[in-house]
């Protein structure tokens, strides 16, 4: 440091001389000492400037700078490390605690997991969808967690975690419940059992839906409307219907068909080469039964006593005329009756039967009766010629038209 200093006075008056003089002196040396101060204070100023430089521990580097940078810069604790604390004295909802971090619930709170009380709980977010784990400290046995959805307010319920004591517990439970498991006789007498499903769960029939073909159906029990299913024995028939399929080898089946309201049966196969063979009504004893019905006679012919005409046609599609008449006009276009539509023969037919002896002795007596496609039942002759329309039988059967 370089001091500029004062020079001293120079004068005759030796005295006012002196007494200047002695004032620029020691200004002089209070100069110099300065000078060696601020000398000493720039050496150590430099010594003091060159030991912090050379001190890296007090500095970072550009990897420090960018490695902490890169680092947990949200703080998710408090600064000394323990979790972020909710004491006894506050009421804690739960659905506020939002951000990411790590808590410890010290009461009760609202919408809080089950063991509500000394919970620590970890919050994990993205924004609106955000996750909370939450464990209970004063058993130490129980876990829950839940989220909140994207819409940022829709909270799923709390679920608990499962432990390693609760499954293991929840196993030993399942394995002392003999009711939960099967033997070895109860395997093998179940898998002898029907173990194809020919019913519904419930054991009743399955419902076919509109439209199945029949005669692809696989073995099993069903029911349908007549007029919804494909082949069914009568068709457009809107009557209930109960079907059985049974299968064979080789593509065959066996199928049963029952018409509910009248217990009428059918039953068709499905043979090696895949063609249906047709329905084939089942005949009963019911189907014997046929209705009679009594004609209206002409020309002069009457009932002959309780013996009276009547006709029917059975199941089979054969009508039969029965009974006697008397004391009409015989002729060979004369009819004493007329069938009905569904009565009448497929073509022409003469049948002979037996008429009255009265008149002949003992010797037996016939008639010759035509009945046409159009339902006229003619005596066209009679044998007897004494009294021939004395009597006259029928007992004629023939397949209608």
């Amino acid at each position: 440091m370089d001091i500029q200093k004062p020079r001293r006075f120079e004068t005759t008056d030796r005295a006012h001389a002196d007494l200047f003089n002695e004032a620029i002196d020691q200004l002089n040396v209070n100069d110099e000492r300065i000078a060696k101060r601020a000398e000493e204070a720039e050496e150590r100023a430099k010594t003091y400037t060159d030991a912090h430089a050379n001190d890296h521990s007090i500095h970072i580097t550009d990897k420090e700078r960018e490695k902490w940078s890169a680092g947990q810069l949200y703080k998710i604790t408090e600064n000394n490390g323990k979790v972020f604390y909710r004491g006894s004295s506050e009421t804690t909802d739960f659905n506020t605690l939002t951000e990411t971090g790590m808590y410890l619930i010290y009461n009760e709170g609202i919408n809080s997991p089950p063991s509500s009380n000394r919970i620590f709980l970890l919050v994990m977010s993205f924004g609106n969808t955000l996750v909370q784990a939450a464990y209970e400290s004063y058993k130490g046995t129980q876990s829950y967690f839940r989220f909140r959805k994207s819409d940022s307010t829709t909270w799923t319920p709390w679920q608990t975690q499962e432990t390693t004591s609760g499954a293991q517990a929840k196993v030993d439970a399942h394995e002392q419940n003999t009711n939960l498991h099967v033997n070895e006789d109860e395997r093998e007498k179940w898998n002898n059992a029907q173990l194809y499903k020919i019913t519904d769960n419930n054991g009743t029939r399955t419902k076919l839906p509109d439209g199945t073909d029949l005669l692809t159906m696989p073995t099993g029990f069903y029911y349908a409307m007549g007029h919804v299913v494909q082949n069914n024995p009568v068709e457009n028939d809107s009557s209930w219907f109960n079907y059985d399929v049974i299968e064979t080898g080789a593509g065959r089946k066996t199928i049963h068909a029952w018409r509910s309201y009248d217990n009428t049966l059918w039953h068709g196969t499905v043979h090696t080469d895949g063609q249906f063979r047709e329905w084939k009504r089942v005949v009963t004893n019911a189907d014997l039964n046929v209705a009679w019905q009594t004609p209206t006679l002409t020309n002069g012919w009457k009932q002959y006593g309780s013996h009276k005409v009547r006709f029917c046609k059975n199941m089979l599609g054969e009508v039969e005329i029965i009974g006697s008449i008397t004391g009409g006009t015989i002729g060979f276009d004369i009819p004493a009756f007329t069938l009905p539509e569904g009565f009448r023969p497929i073509q022409m037919m003469h049948f002979v039967g037996v008429a009255s002896s009265v008149g002949t002795g003992s010797t037996p007596q016939y008639h010759r009766t035509l009945i046409d496609t159009d339902g006229r039942v003619c005596i066209q002759s009679s044998s007897n010629t004494v009294n021939p329309n004395e009597f006259i039988t029928f007992g004629f059967k023939f397949r209608a038209a």
